[in-house]
C-alpha cells in the first residue's frame, strides 16, 4: 500500500515494523519513506492444521500482537 503524504504535512512517527514467526503462521509488516511517499508492506500466512489446547494462549497473543500492528496509527504534523 502506497500512503501519499498531503502538502505542507511532515511524519512525525510511524509505528514500529513487526515481524513474528510461529506454529500459527507468519506475520510482518514495515514501513518505508520515499519522498513524500509511504510505502507500507504486510504480509500474513496462516498455517492449517489442528493445535493442541494447550497452545491456546499462544494463538490469542499472535492474533492480537496483528491485531495491535494492523491498527497502529501514523502521525503526520503540519510545516511551519
Amino acid at each position: 500500500m502506497n500512503i501519499n503524504l498531503p502538502d505542507g504535512y511532515k511524519i512525525e512517527s510511524l509505528p514500529p515494523p513487526l515481524s513474528i514467526s510461529n506454529l500459527f503462521g507468519k506475520y510482518d509488516i514495515s514501513y518505508n519513506v520515499v519522498g513524500a511517499k509511504i510505502n507500507m508492506t504486510r504480509t500474513y500466512e496462516r498455517n492449517s492444521g489442528r493445535f493442541p489446547a494447550i497452545n491456546y494462549k499462544e494463538f490469542v497473543a499472535f492474533t492480537n500482537a496483528i491485531y495491535k500492528a494492523d491498527n497502529a496509527r501514523m502521525v503526520f504534523v503540519k510545516e511551519e
